[in-house]
């Protein structure tokens, strides 16, 4: 019996080269996920620009403290910054993320108002209630209203978190008593800071805070503005493609 020569059969991967190319590997994948993560974070951030339809720039100039020089109220990117004779009286905190002011008489004693719509951490300021250990470090939506005298800004109400943000606001007299009112339109925590509105709200003054009015059913709201016909001026709001009119929000 003859013994036939075996064929050599493939070279065996020498051990050199198998650790470099599971490297190459690993490399790859770390690659793609880091790509596919900013690629999620970037269409993420689209859809929060456009929900917000980058509203957080507003300019207005007023007179807050009576000494016959208007200030100006300038909001870019979240941060308000008040300057008068071109000097920074006051700006911002810059943890605050605010939506809108408004210049308004919020608590109706006759003075103009600064009222903010901020987002911000902490359920309360320096001072919190005693029974309570610590504060709560999420960021919530908050109302705040300031006087300012001389260059100095006072607080004159602030609220802890909002049970509902506030996605926009106006403070009007709606029903002709010669008192201010609060009209928010107020949205949903589960849509983070990209507020979309739920509900419409009226509260008013009630002496040392705000008192719930009246609230809407749940639906599609936005752009909450003031209307002009021949008959007078008035609220409206937007309500998916319709125009919703108050106090009864019905459509015209």
């Amino acid at each position: 019996m003859k013994l036939r020569p075996c064929r050599p059969g493939p070279a065996p991967l020498s051990p050199s080269k198998m650790p470099i190319e599971k490297t190459i590997k690993k490399k790859l994948f770390f690659a793609l996920f880091i790509a596919v993560i900013i690629l999620g974070l970037c269409y993420f951030g689209c859809l929060y620009l456009d929900k917000k339809n980058i509203s957080t720039s507003q300019a207005k100039r007023a007179d807050l403290n009576g000494n016959l020089i208007d200030e100006s109220y300038t909001l870019i990117a979240g941060r308000l910054t008040i300057a008068e004779s071109q000097k920074t009286i006051w700006q911002s905190p810059a943890d605050w993320q605010i939506d809108s002011f408004v210049l308004a008489d919020a608590n109706n004693d006759g003075l103009l108002d600064l009222n903010l719509s901020l987002w911000k951490p902490g359920s309360f300021g320096t001072s919190k209630p005693f029974w309570l250990k610590e504060n709560d470090p999420s960021v919530k939506n908050h109302f705040f209203i300031y006087n300012l005298s001389g260059d100095k800004l006072k607080m004159v109400w602030g609220s802890s978190n909002l049970g509902a943000p506030n996605c926009e606001f106006l403070i009007q007299d709606i029903d002709g008593d010669s008192q201010n009112e609060l009209l928010v339109i107020e949205g949903e925590y589960r849509t983070a800071t990209a507020c979309q509105g739920r509900y419409v709200a009226l509260w008013s003054w009630n002496g040392w805070g705000f008192s719930n009015d009246w609230r809407s059913g749940e639906g599609d709201y936005s752009n909450l503005r003031m209307s002009e016909n021949d008959t007078g001026r008035f609220l409206s709001v937007d309500h998916g493609n319709e125009v919703l009119f108050f106090p009864d929000l019905s459509k015209k």
